[in-house]
C-alpha cells in the first residue's frame, strides 16, 4: 500500500500523523478572513485616533506607530511589524479597540518568525482587554498545537466554538486533536459537523477520507475524495488519495487514470508517478510502470513512495532480489511506514 499523499500538510489525520507536518492551515480561509477582519479592525480604529487624536495637526507618535506597524505586516516584514506595533503598545496612546489589534497582530507576527512562546503571551494579553473574540481563541490555539500543547489548543477551540459555533476552521482543528486523543468518533463528529455547515469544502472531505482511509474503510474514503475532486477539480492531492484508494480496491485501471490527472495537475507529485507505477503494474504494462517509476525517483532520489514502487515492480516482474533491495531502502527512509515493512517481510527468505 502506498504512503499517505499528505492532503493536507499540517493536518495529523489517518497516516500523514508524523509526516505531513507542515503550515499551509495558515492559508486557509478562516485565518484569512480572521486576520485581514483583523487587520482592518486596527486599520479602522487608528483612522478613527487618527481624527480624534490630533494636537496641532500632528497624529500621536503611538497611532503612528500603529499604522507603521500594520504596514509592515501587511508587506510581510514581520521584523519591523514587531518593532512597530511594540512601540504603539508602550506608548499608551491606543484605545482598547486597536490595543487589541496590536497585541493580535503583533502575536501573528511573532508566530510567523517561530517565537511561540511570545506569540502566546500577546494573544492572551488581546483576550484580557476582550475575551469575546474566537479568532483570537482560534490563533492562540494554532499556537498551541504548533507546540504540541493539546491540551491548551483543546480549550482554545472549545473556547472559540462556545464563541461562534459554526466556526468551520475550529471544528476542523479540534477534529485533529482528538484524532491525537486517539477519539476518532469526536473527531469524526466534528468533520461531520463541518461539513454540514460548509458541504463545499474540499479540504475537510479530504481530511475526513484520511480518517477513513486509516480505519481501512475505502468505501467512504473513495466517496470522501471524490466529492473533493468534484468541488476542487484543479486540486491534486485529492486525485492522488482517490488513486491510492482505487489501488486498494484493486481497481487498478481506473487508479492509473486518476493517478495521471494528479500529475498533470502537479508534474513534480511523487506520489502521483509513483502510485501510478503500482497501478500499471498490476495491469501488466512493465514498461510504462518503469517510467512512471524512473521519473518519481527522479523527481526525488530520497522518496521512500518511489522506492517502495519500484520495488513492487521488481516484485512483479519476479525479481526478488531485487525488490528486496527496493523495500528495504524504502523502509530505511520512513521507518515509521508499517506497510512498508510488511513489504520487505513478504519477500524476505524465512530462516
Amino acid at each position: 500500500m502506498a504512503e499517505p499523499v499528505c492532503a493536507r500538510p499540517k493536518g495529523r489525520f489517518g497516516e500523514m500523523s508524523g509526516r505531513c507536518q507542515g503550515r499551509w492551515m495558515r492559508n486557509r480561509p478562516y485565518w484569512i478572513v480572521g486576520a485581514l477582519v483583523a487587520l482592518l479592525i486596527g486599520g479602522l480604529t487608528a483612522c478613527d485616533q487618527d481624527s480624534a487624536q490630533q494636537t496641532d495637526g500632528s497624529q500621536r507618535e503611538g497611532v503612528i506607530a500603529f499604522d507603521e506597524g500594520m504596514t509592515a505586516l501587511d508587506s510581510g516584514e514581520m521584523m519591523a511589524a514587531i518593532d512597530r506595533l511594540t512601540a504603539s503598545i508602550d506608548s499608551g496612546d491606543l484605545d482598547e479597540e486597536s490595543l487589541v489589534s496590536a497585541y493580535f497582530n503583533r502575536g501573528f507576527a511573532y508566530g510567523e518568525t517561530g517565537d511561540l512562546d511570545k506569540a502566546i503571551a500577546d494573544y492572551g494579553e488581546a483576550l484580557k482587554i476582550d475575551g469575546t473574540r474566537s479568532y483570537i481563541f482560534v490563533r492562540r490555539g494554532n499556537a498551541y498545537l504548533d507546540k504540541g500543547d493539546m491540551q491548551n489548543a483543546l480549550a482554545d477551540f472549545n473556547r472559540a466554538l462556545e464563541l461562534d459555533p459554526e466556526d468551520t476552521y475550529s471544528l476542523y482543528w479540534r477534529a485533529q486533536i482528538f484524532l491525537e486523543m486517539g477519539d476518532t468518533p469526536a473527531a469524526l463528529a466534528d468533520l461531520g459537523r463541518a461539513l454540514e455547515i460548509d458541504p463545499e469544502d474540499a479540504f475537510t472531505y479530504i481530511a475526513r477520507g484520511d480518517i477513513y482511509w486509516a480505519q481501512n474503510d475505502l468505501d467512504n474514503a473513495l466517496a470522501d475524495y471524490e466529492k473533493a475532486s468534484e468541488l476542487d477539480p484543479l486540486e491534486w492531492r485529492s486525485r492522488a488519495a482517490e488513486g491510492r484508494t482505487l489501488n486498494a480496491l484493486r481497481r487498478h485501471e481506473e487508479a492509473a487514470d486518476v493517478y495521471g490527472i494528479a500529475g498533470e495537475l502537479n508534474p513534480s507529485a511523487v506520489v502521483a508517478f509513483a502510485g501510478r507505477c503500482e497501478a500499471l503494474a498490476q495491469l501488466g504494462r512493465l514498461q510504462e510502470a518503469q517510467e512512471d517509476c524512473d521519473k518519481a525517483l527522479r523527481l526525488d532520489p530520497a522518496s521512500s513512495e518511489a522506492e517502495r514502487a519500484l520495488g513492487f515492480l521488481a516484485e512483479t516482474r519476479g525479481d526478488l532480489d531485487g525488490a528486496r533491495e527496493k523495500y528495504q531502502r524504502a523502509v530505511e527512509l520512513s521507518p515509521e511506514n508499517a506497510a512498508y515493512a510488511e513489504d520487505l517481510a513478504r519477500v524476505t527468505p524465512t530462516q
